[in-house]
């Protein structure tokens, strides 16, 4: 390995490590913040799936129904389905001239 011979070369290797370590800290924080919020989503899911098959079972629903409802929600659930500017609140912050050209644009045929 190479040592740093000048001032110069010092200078640089320091900032090189302090940048190193900067991007490598935010990459491991942006990767954990994405695992944070995978998994209070999977948990959001699995309390409804849990209070839907609490609420099939204390209503004695025979086994086969309660299997194919179960996989319905599922299906739902997991879905991506299409936004509608009422799902979208920050919407009604836009400027009218703004909001009306994204409407347009949302609006006018693809060619």
């Amino acid at each position: 390995s190479r040592q740093p011979r000048n001032y110069g070369e010092i200078v640089f290797s320091i900032v090189y490590i302090i940048f190193g370590m900067l991007f490598g800290s935010s990459l491991i924080s942006s990767v954990a913040a994405m695992l944070v919020d995978f998994q209070m989503v999977t948990r959001d899911q699995n309390e409804k799936l849990r209070t839907l098959r609490k609420y099939l079972r204390q209503n004695g629903v025979p086994p086969s129904l309660s299997l194919k409802i179960q996989k319905q929600i599922v299906e739902r659930i997991l879905a991506d389905t299409r936004l509608s500017h009422q799902d979208v609140p920050v919407l009604a912050l836009l400027s009218t001239k703004l909001r009306a050209n994204l409407w347009y644009e949302i609006h006018s045929p693809r060619l």
